[in-house]
């Protein structure tokens, strides 16, 4: 699930979906790539073409992998309602959040709030804000397709045993680092922050008026 941007990595997710179909044949007919990528400034026609390019992707894919009864990729170019992508959440086994640059990247932490179970695997770029709280997810970096097919087969592979470990700990995080926390430690450091400035520049002053006797 992702806006139609250049910044979340859809190309390269793609190109690593499919080096994953070409290592792992024993996968066809059992895994299927669900990508819902909604629409974002269609009237830029850079955007435009970054929208070919992904149909042009899925569409080789499918059409190079896919068979009767199986389609590898399951695109759906629109927006939907959180309640649809609350089930596309929990239907799915793994998660693949794989911006090149983003500031918190919400989709990861509401994949882990769906997974009562603490079930499931993420599988995140650890250029996003949330790798930095959610460290243990599978990180990859995002430009590297080889690396996310390898974590592709990884998550797949991951135990039940894994999953649950790694889920709790992360979803113990996202309960207690809520909004109003966050609001409360921004406000914290931005207190101590303005303390320190006001001790560096009394200091400064100090040193000026004693060169100044």
């Amino acid at each position: 699930m992702d806006r139609l941007d250049y910044t979340k990595g859809i190309s390269k997710r793609l190109e690593a979906f499919s080096l994953f179909l070409e290592r792992n044949p024993d996968g066809w007919k059992k895994i299927t790539l669900i990508l819902i990528a909604v629409p974002s400034r269609i009237a830029v026609s850079t955007f435009s073409q970054l929208k070919k390019t992904i149909d042009e992707l899925v569409g080789r894919i499918n059409g190079r992998f896919g068979s009767i009864g199986w389609i590898p990729i399951l695109y759906f170019y629109r927006t939907m309602p959180f309640e649809s992508l609350v089930s596309h959440y929990l239907a799915a086994d793994v998660a693949l959040v794989t911006p090149l640059r983003d500031g918190m990247n919400i989709i990861a932490k509401e994949y882990l709030a769906t997974r009562n179970r603490s079930d499931g695997v993420l599988n995140l770029s650890e250029m996003a804000g949330a790798a930095q709280e959610l460290n243990d997810a599978i990180l990859v970096n995002p430009n590297n397709s080889e690396q996310i097919a390898e974590a592709i087969k990884e998550a797949l592979c991951m135990t039940p045993e894994d999953q649950l470990n790694r889920n709790q700990l992360m979803r113990r995080r996202i309960e207690n680092y809520t909004v109003t926390s966050w609001a409360q430690h921004f406000l914290v450091e931005l207190v101590q922050s303005k303390r320190s400035q006001k001790e560096r520049q009394s200091k400064i002053l100090d040193a000026k008026n004693r060169k100044t006797l």
